[in-house]
């Protein structure tokens, strides 16, 4: 379930970075 609050969005951006990163690895995620 995806809900409006801090934590998931902080997730959803870390998972982001790691998917990039996956895939572009520029810099380590945080």
């Amino acid at each position: 379930a995806i809900q409006p609050s801090k934590e998931n969005k902080d997730a959803d951006l870390y998972s982001t970075r790691v998917m990039l990163s996956s895939q572009v690895p520029l810099e380590p995620p945080l």
